[in-house]
């Protein structure tokens, strides 16, 4: 079949210097809209034939949690136990796809049954934000948590006032909400808890397990992203943070709950992209790590979209792998990969 069905981007890079190959699957958290109408191989299907076929060795790298954590409020979800359910998971692709693999255990650490089905392919838990041992990461993760509920909540189609005053209370009730919510109030607080992020032990180990030449382009990175994201969202995060303070300690002067709910979205689309950082320079630094026949040639990383150009830009354009192939969908999720070589 030369249509794949199902992510919304691919891309091939390969470099002979650094002995990796690496396919970037591309991906939204929501919708199953535009999959291929006429004749197409599935990603699963594509995925599962490759595993089949091939003897050589793959580390899978999946968008879920590396730890889990538990929260103790009423309006964040464990995400472990609705990955374990399956809930909202069938309504995007990327979620299927980790519920497909959840069946063999793949993403649990005994991965023993997991194994005897794909015995060539490790799949890894890329997501390291969720990590209850690195307060900041913590966080980082609480308020984005904080500002997707509150998306959700003030775009639903029933929403009443009524109950949003109650959820907010709910939500500056816990105990952590008014130590960061003052914490991220201004957008020079905010970054700083995404450098410190970056510089906690289990971050700083991973990248210390890299060769010197890789740990320089990884800092190279980081500090670049930073002053890239300082420049598009530092005025407008002041600007929308300070609006929204004012909007959940006076709830009588809200003008209309539509005005509320912009200021709210376009800080969580930033707190979610530059949060994105996190999880992809710890997953650069596993796959990048010193051979010592642990670490395989062949690569394939499933994330949202925001994380996929992260990891184009680095390998691209810091350690300068070649780019082999980067499919053009038709649709949005229908790529034509009658051009790609993978393995």
């Amino acid at each position: 079949m030369s249509k794949l069905s199902g992510p919304t981007s691919v891309t091939v890079l390969t470099s002979d210097k650094y002995c990796k190959k690496i396919m970037l699957l591309g991906d939204e958290h929501f919708s199953l809209d535009n999959i291929c109408k006429d004749s197409h191989i599935t990603l699963l299907k594509y995925l599962d034939n490759m595993f089949k076929k091939t003897k050589k060795k793959i580390d899978l790298f999946f968008e879920i949690p590396y730890e889990y954590i538990e929260f103790n409020t009423d309006f964040v979800n464990d995400f472990y136990n609705v990955m374990k359910k399956g809930e909202k998971n069938e309504k995007n692709y990327i979620g299927k796809s980790i519920m497909h693999y959840m069946k063999y255990k793949c993403f649990y650490r005994n991965k023993t049954e997991c194994t005897k089905h794909f015995p060539n392919v490790r799949f890894h838990n890329a997501d390291f934000r969720f990590s209850a041992k690195c307060k900041d990461v913590y966080e980082i993760d609480f308020m984005s948590r904080v500002l997707s509920y509150l998306d959700y909540l003030l775009n639903e189609n029933d929403v009443t006032f009524e109950k949003i005053k109650n959820e907010i209370d709910d939500i500056k009730s816990n105990k952590d909400y008014y130590r960061l919510s003052q914490e991220f109030s201004t957008y020079t607080g905010f970054a700083t808890k995404i450098v410190k992020s970056l510089k906690c032990k289990k971050m700083y180990d991973q990248i210390r397990k890299c060769d010197k030449n890789i740990q320089s382009k990884i800092m190279k990175y980081m500090k670049d992203y930073m002053i890239n994201m300082k420049k598009m969202y530092q005025y407008i995060y002041n600007d929308k943070m300070s609006k929204l303070m004012d909007n959940m300690t006076n709830l009588d002067k809200w003008h209309s709950i539509s005005d509320v709910a912009g200021t709210v979205s376009i800080l969580s689309t930033i707190v979610i992209s530059m949060r994105c950082i996190i999880m992809d320079i710890y997953t650069i630094s596993r796959i990048m790590k010193k051979l010592k026949n642990d670490n395989y040639e062949n690569n394939i990383i499933y994330t949202g979209q925001t994380h996929t150009d992260n990891y184009y830009n680095f390998f691209k354009n810091y350690l300068k792998f070649n780019v082999e192939f980067v499919g053009k969908p038709d649709r949005k999720r229908c790529i034509d990969i009658s051009n790609m070589t993978f393995l």
